[in-house]
């Protein structure tokens, strides 16, 4: 399975909560909150899923994914892209840990026959 296919699985896991909790706490426009979320779960993809979701394991990923969240909207609101509150960032960092942890992750390695629960990650069973 090419990246193309896992990036599109892990879209449809973080796009929807991300863009939602975007258009609730930030009360930007669906156009931006599309963007954003494509942004992040490009960056999410590659520094989690392909740097560390390999060497760690399924919850240290998600959390780390989480954590990326949180900083990637920190950023934002710092440079004035846009006005998210806290609660709003902590919303959307659960949300992306959970659709990780529970759903994008998981479904992985169900799908894909990877594992993607340890340091494994990429051997065939």
């Amino acid at each position: 399975m090419g990246y193309l296919r896992t990036y599109l699985m892990k879209a449809a896991a973080n796009v929807p909560p991300v863009f939602l909790i975007l258009i609730w706490a930030a009360k930007i426009n669906w156009f931006t909150a599309i963007v954003l979320s494509l942004i992040l779960t490009i960056l999410a993809y590659f520094i989690g899923d392909i740097f560390i979701l390999p060497k760690t394991g399924n919850i240290i990923a998600a959390i780390a994914d989480g954590a990326l969240v949180a900083l990637f909207f920190w950023v934002l609101n710092y440079l004035g892209i846009t006005v998210i509150n806290n609660a709003g960032i902590i919303y959307t960092a659960i949300a992306v840990i959970l659709a990780e942890g529970l759903f994008y992750h998981p479904f992985l390695k169900r799908l894909v026959t990877i594992d993607s629960m340890g340091p494994n990650f990429g051997k065939r069973n």
